[in-house]
């Protein structure tokens, strides 16, 4: 593979870290508003909530190793 492959990938990916920044940003008070929002539940109804996003999250991730992580690198 080229040396300089590599430097163009980064360098690509490089552009965008700005806009994944702003967005995070953005959300950042919507985020925090969610997380007092499920603080202030009851017990049983918090640790349902936390339960679905947790499970949610852990499908996505397994998603992704499967289908994407696990490609052949170009």
């Amino acid at each position: 593979m080229d040396p300089m492959h590599e430097w163009f990938f980064r360098s690509g990916l490089d552009r965008y870290v700005w806009i994944h920044g702003m967005l995070c940003a953005f959300c950042h008070p919507r985020y925090d508003a969610f997380l007092q929002w499920i603080d202030k539940k009851a017990k049983l109804t918090r640790v349902a909530i936390q339960t679905t996003i947790v499970t949610f999250t852990l499908l996505v991730v397994y998603w992704y190793h499967e289908k994407v992580y696990v490609l052949p690198k170009l």
